[in-house]
């Protein structure tokens, strides 16, 4: 499985309330549900292809309370402490983590529970290589 090891998640979020997307996740939550409503988009199932410690994929889940959400998370470290979390806004709310990259996500065969209104990837697409990219983009453009 690939991911960042235990250093690279104390190195970088030592200070996770000054990261964008964390320290302020519920504002960009806040955001992302006014837009959509004014945009009058129903939002009813969410992804999060890179969600490391979750914060913002749970303030996300919190505003729009998703029938279905999905948070996929290749690091171990971050993965476990994901699982540990309570994520899930609502019990009715169908919640999937999954320790996998967005790579693998993307190379599952097409099926509508693959299928998503929001896709959160934040921080994500600057370690992927062009090649890499060149892969999923287009998967991504057609499930979410």
């Amino acid at each position: 499985m690939q991911g960042f090891d235990e250093n690279y998640w104390k190195q970088n979020y030592s200070q996770p309330q000054t990261m964008d997307c964390i320290g302020n996740a519920k504002e960009h939550a806040l955001y992302l549900k006014s837009f959509f409503d004014l945009e009058q988009v129903d939002i009813s199932s969410i992804i999060d292809l890179g969600a490391g410690f979750g914060v913002l994929f749970q303030k996300v889940c919190k505003k729009f309370i998703p029938y279905k959400a999905m948070a996929i998370e290749p690091s171990e470290l971050a993965f476990k402490k994901l699982a540990s979390k309570k994520l899930q806004p609502v019990e009715s709310t169908q919640l999937i983590i999954a320790q996998e990259t967005i790579e693998s996500w993307c190379k599952k065969k097409d099926h509508k529970k693959l299928r998503f209104d929001l896709g959160l990837c934040n921080s994500v697409f600057q370690y992927l290589d062009e090649k890499t990219l060149e892969d999923v983009l287009p998967v991504l453009s057609r499930r979410i």
